[in-house]
């Protein structure tokens, strides 16, 4: 990975539980950091779930190497939202990781 293609800028946000007052609690985004990344589409498809056409596109996500991102964990700018699904350490030199995301 060469850092001039790091070209996209991300939060990464960790979900937090708030009391919603009623017994229950609401999922709000807190920012972690935010991160420069290289972002490729895999593919992209649309099916039919509970008689609706939703559309799926995973894509990959490279980052500078952190030790503290996990999949209950959130990519997202301005415009998207990027669902977790997995992490690793490609080469294994804690330089990059690579996030296999689903954009919502």
């Amino acid at each position: 990975m060469n850092i001039g293609q790091l070209t996209h800028r991300l939060r990464i946000e960790t979900p937090v539980l708030t009391p919603d007052g009623g017994g229950g609690f609401t999922v709000e985004w807190q920012e972690v950091a935010e991160v420069f990344a290289a972002i490729t589409d895999l593919s992209g498809q649309e099916m039919l779930q509970d008689a609706q056409i939703t559309s799926s596109a995973p894509c990959r996500i490279v980052i500078h190497y952190r030790n503290d991102v996990t999949t209950k964990m959130r990519l997202a700018d301005d415009a998207a939202r990027y669902d977790i699904v997995s992490i690793r350490d490609p080469d294994g030199g804690k330089s990059w990781l690579e996030i296999i995301a689903q954009m919502k």
